[in-house]
C-alpha cells in the first residue's frame, strides 16, 4: 500500500495564510471542541 498523504501529513491550519479567516476560525473552534485523535477534516481549495 502506498503512503497516503491524507493519513501521513500533519495539517497546518492556524498559520496557513492561504486559508480564509472563517476557515481558520472554524477549525480552531472545532479543535477546541473535538479530540484531535478522532481527526478533523476540512475541505479546502488549493490555488
Amino acid at each position: 500500500m502506498q503512503n497516503n498523504p491524507f493519513q501521513t501529513r500533519e495539517p497546518s491550519i492556524a498559520g496557513n495564510l492561504r486559508l480564509r479567516t472563517p476557515q481558520r476560525e472554524a477549525y480552531m473552534e472545532l479543535a477546541a471542541f473535538a479530540d484531535h485523535s478522532k481527526g478533523i477534516g476540512m475541505a479546502v481549495r488549493a490555488e
